[in-house]
């Protein structure tokens, strides 16, 4: 479980996440998210959508209280928003108008981490860091009628297209071992 996920600025929601002992010294790791804001920490309204993700963990030592390792993480995104924008009206009077819009953001990411789970009895806490990119789509459905015409927003407004980041993942992790 991931309690910080829930008060993701970007992407928040509720995280499950499965790991299994595979080798000696490598684990596999499935996740599962289910985004929403619950705390309306981002600008955005209606966040929905889901976060699905593969992990392995190659762990530098299988000690009973603290395990560091390096992990290779794949993850694959669907969400839609919505935020409040301005537009501007190509009809007779040139005005801009704020509207409503959606937009529909699917993301591919690749991370490498480094981390450690700290295991006390049977509770495991998992904290890491580590560097990646991520390949996200972007797509706005609203009520402009040209594509491109949104001029101004309150928030960050996300571009329109193809694009690919950097990502930095920084994270804790509660977990239960059985």
């Amino acid at each position: 479980m991931s309690p910080i996920r829930t008060l993701d600025l970007v992407n928040p929601g509720y995280e499950l996440s499965y790991e299994r002992l595979l080798k000696q010294q490598f684990a596999g790791q499935v996740s599962a998210t289910y985004l929403k804001d619950i705390f309306k920490t981002t600008d955005y309204a209606n966040i929905q959508g889901y976060r699905l993700g593969l992990e392995g963990k190659f762990l530098f030592s299988i000690m009973k209280v603290t395990r560091p390792y390096l992990a290779a993480e794949m993850i694959y995104q669907n969400s839609n928003l919505k935020f409040e924008g301005y537009y501007k009206d190509f009809g007779t009077t040139g005005s801009k108008k704020l509207e409503l819009y959606n937009l529909d953001k699917n993301m591919v990411i690749f991370n490498m981490k480094m981390g450690f789970e700290f295991l006390v009895r049977h509770f495991v806490i998992d904290i890491y860091s580590g560097l990646g990119g991520k390949f996200k789509s972007i797509n706005y459905i609203g009520p402009a009628e040209e594509p491109g015409c949104i001029t101004w927003s309150y928030n960050s407004t996300p571009v329109e297209g193809n694009h690919l980041t950097f990502t930095v993942p920084l994270n804790i992790k509660l977990g239960y071992a059985f």
